[in-house]
């Protein structure tokens, strides 16, 4: 059974979404970390909206798949 593009990028799109997650929470929380090295008291909230996310990854990845396939 053979692959569509559109099904290949899915499936990327999907794989990546938690690494994409993993970089924001820690870009995010070596920010707070250097915050409070500064001595300001931080809160850090993650705002990451999969959908979003998924949308821009999975035209970002078909137009590449498409370029190869």
């Amino acid at each position: 059974m053979s692959l569509t593009n559109e099904q290949r990028a899915h499936d990327l799109a999907i794989a990546s979404l938690e690494i994409m997650y993993d970089q924001e929470k820690t870009k995010l929380l070596s920010l707070a970390k250097n915050e409070s090295r500064r001595g300001n008291d931080i809160t850090v909230d993650i705002e990451f909206d999969p959908y979003i996310e998924y949308q821009k990854l999975y035209g970002l990845i078909l137009k590449e798949i498409n370029k190869d396939f």
